[in-house]
């Protein structure tokens, strides 16, 4: 079993990095080259909830940095890297800020007052939150910003940071400044494997990728790799 992946947040440790990486995964596999190992199933029974379940497991070829590690949650010990986080984050007049789901990013909203969900993206323009938007609300409200800011979290234990439940802000990505906001333990979870897009555009994906500075506390950055 080799899961294609199509732009939502997926859980499990079932599926290629990309649609082109599942290709890569499939010709190793018969090359010899991808050995098979059994992977998590993992997904969120309630899609109002953050939590998620192990359903069981399957087995997937595995070629390094091609297929997926599971997603991994918050713990408790980040609640404090979280509010030196969400300190160091100002919202500037005038400017469009777009939060990606998550959180991290939702600890930045409570902080400046906004009770947005964990599941979407949420965009902030002159202290106006407008939650749960799509594509279409995004760039109207793109239209009406001076500036555009994406702060994005990466997704825990995978390390996705576009392209993977955030698709609607895609459009954004050209014009906007974009800071990246986890916590160190966060980080460390990925075990030195990179920060990754998969924005469905190669030109775009080749511009992002290099290295750049993640907040990780109070105004503490890390430099990390992006692929």
């Amino acid at each position: 079993m080799l899961g294609v992946p199509t732009g939502v947040k997926v859980h499990s440790a079932v599926y290629a990095v990309q649609p082109r990486a599942a290709g890569e995964v499939a010709a190793a596999h018969l090359d010899g080259r991808a050995p098979v190992r059994d992977c998590e199933v993992v997904d969120r029974p309630d899609p109002d909830q953050v939590s998620a379940r192990l359903y069981g497991h399957l087995p997937v070829p595995v070629l390094a940095h091609r297929v997926q590690q599971r997603k991994v949650g918050s713990t408790v010990g980040d609640g404090e890297d979280l509010a030196g986080i969400a300190a160091s984050v100002d919202l500037a007049p005038g400017v469009l800020h777009v939060f990606g789901p998550g959180t991290t990013t939702r600890a930045i909203l409570r902080r400046h007052g906004f009770d947005a969900p964990v599941t979407g993206v949420t965009a902030v323009l002159d202290h106006e939150a407008h939650p749960d938007i799509d594509a279409r609300t995004a760039a109207a409200l793109a239209g009406n910003a001076v500036a555009v800011r994406l702060v994005l979290s990466p997704v825990g234990g995978q390390g996705f940071l576009l392209g993977r439940g955030n698709q609607q802000l895609l459009d954004l990505v050209p014009r906007a400044e974009l800071t990246v906001v986890a916590t160190e333990a966060k980080l460390a979870a990925l075990g030195g494997r990179p920060l990754l897009v998969d924005t469905g555009d190669d030109a775009l994906d080749a511009r992002l990728r290099g290295h750049l500075p993640v907040l990780t506390g109070w105004r503490r950055h890390t430099m990390y790799r992006l692929e």
